[in-house]
């Protein structure tokens, strides 16, 4: 990758990066001054956030899923408890 897209490709990830507008703002101001080296430290760390980034969203994402089934098994888990109860009740007051 040249240093152009090195640039390009840093820019687009510090767009969804949650570091602050100050930061990114220097980053913007100074890409170009900047040295290859710190170019390609920096391009690795925003795409290592990127990738953080996205594992979280899809361990929540899985986690919501989940919590999702748990809470439906719960719901029916509840209404056979009532079933059973009012089943009961009724038994109790008809014998």
């Amino acid at each position: 990758m040249n240093r152009q897209d090195k640039e390009k490709k840093l820019l687009e990830l510090l767009k969804d990066s949650f570091v602050s507008e100050k930061i990114k703002e220097i980053v913007r101001k100074n890409i170009k001054k900047a040295s290859d080296d710190l170019i390609d430290g920096v391009l690795k760390s925003m795409a290592q956030e990127k990738m953080g980034m996205e594992k979280i969203a899809t361990d929540l994402m899985k986690f919501d899923a989940e919590s999702e089934v748990r809470w439906d098994d719960l719901e029916v888990e509840q209404l056979k408890t009532a079933d059973d109860f009012v089943e009961n009740a009724l038994k109790e007051l008809t014998s």
